[in-house]
């Protein structure tokens, strides 16, 4: 998976470009011979990953938006650590906005400031409240999420005191050029580790429209919950009725049993349906030990079925009570699937399925879709029950 094609919406910067021509341009670099090729496809895609955060911080910024959340904190705490050789740890993980500082490495004597704002103001106030604690570490670091200014107007006093100066004052473009001199497994650890973690952080600096939803939501990931369509299963009345008078007398309860099968199937996610709709298509035979049901050879089914989670399916459809898988009375027998009848004749599903042969109906449509109306040739109306 690529870092580039997750941000090819935004305009990489010139300080970017800058730093390409010098990855490209290092002798030590073209003195490895395929090395080149592998560090640069490492240190291309993650200067395309960085620069896109920062585009994309730069345009929350530009809407008032400048909060950093603390994964994205701890995003860049394992960056640096990866390229510097750190071991810095987050100071939200005892105190929720550590005063002036985010990040430390106690051994070193390192901290880092993780910030969006990229103002003289906002680094002297750094400054100022890092000096007032009581163990502040030798070297501190601005590290400005987005494109840092081009000059600063620093308290100089607050500096001095600090040791600090603005090359101590880093933005993405600054992080990126320490991957330049890098072992290729560390950049390899930093690309995957990017890789990893890209989408998430994209989701993290969304902007809500006016309505307060973002871009990515839950909801596009989550398969929506169907209502069943459903009438009187008139179809299925009348193929029963004109095979025996007297299922007249069992239609209540025969209703009963086929309301019930589509409630037994509405929680089953739709591509569960749809395996399910195949193994009565694909079938074997019907009532074969006369309890109503139908069989499928499970070796014929491994050989005609490749989809990857097809035991997963049939585990569902099993929990469903659905199917089962027969027991071998002997050494000889066949391996199979059964599929239940359903309903207290067992005949629910062998039913449907003549019904919809004669009436050309597809189970496939009916099963993943819930719309079990097609089995009435009137109006169709909702089953909320």
């Amino acid at each position: 998976m690529q870092l580039t094609s997750s941000w090819n919406k935004y305009t990489l910067s010139s300080e970017k470009n800058k730093l390409y021509e010098t990855v490209l341009n290092s002798s030590s670099d073209r003195r490895r011979g395929e090395k080149v090729i592998t560090r640069g496809h490492y240190i291309g895609e993650v200067v395309d990953a960085l620069s896109g955060i920062g585009e994309q911080v730069n345009m929350r910024t530009a809407l008032g938006l400048t909060d950093l959340n603390r994964y994205m904190e701890d995003f860049f705490k394992e960056i640096l650590n990866k390229a510097l050789c750190f071991k810095l740890v987050n100071l939200n993980d005892d105190h929720v906005n550590a005063p002036g500082l985010d990040l430390i490495d106690t051994a070193a004597g390192v901290g880092f400031q993780i910030t969006s704002e990229k103002t003289s103001s906002k680094v002297n106030q750094t400054l100022e409240r890092i000096l007032e604690l009581d163990d502040p570490p030798q070297i501190v670091y601005v590290l400005i999420i987005g494109k840092k200014q081009n000059t600063y107007t620093l308290n100089e006093e607050l500096c001095t005191e600090a040791n600090f100066s603005e090359d101590n004052i880093w933005d993405i473009t600054d992080v990126a050029k320490q991957l330049i001199g890098l072992p290729i497994v560390v950049l390899q650890s930093i690309y995957e580790y990017v890789a990893h973690e890209l989408a998430r952080i994209r989701i993290e600096l969304e902007v809500p429209d006016i309505e307060g939803n973002y871009p990515t939501s839950i909801s596009q990931f989550v398969e929506p919950v169907l209502v069943p369509k459903i009438g009187e299963f008139q179809l299925v009345k009348a193929f029963l009725v004109s095979r025996e008078k007297s299922e007249e007398e069992h239609w209540p309860q025969t209703l009963y049993d086929l309301k019930a099968f589509v409630n037994q199937l509405r929680p089953l996610p739709r591509i569960t349906r749809e395996f399910y709709a195949f193994l009565l298509e694909r079938r074997d035979d019907d009532d074969p030990d006369g309890y109503g049901g139908c069989t499928f050879n499970y070796n014929r089914l491994k050989r005609i079925c490749r989809y990857t989670d097809m035991h997963e399916e049939l585990e569902l459809l099993e929990d469903a009570g659905l199917i089962r898988f027969a027991p071998a009375k002997h050494e000889n027998d066949r391996f199979k699937v059964l599929i239940h009848g359903q309903g207290e004749s067992g005949f629910t599903v062998v039913n449907l399925i003549e019904v919809a042969s004669q009436h050309g109906i597809s189970l496939h449509k009916a099963f993943t879709t819930l719309d079990f109306s097609l089995f009435d040739p009137g109006e169709h109306r909702t089953y909320n029950s």
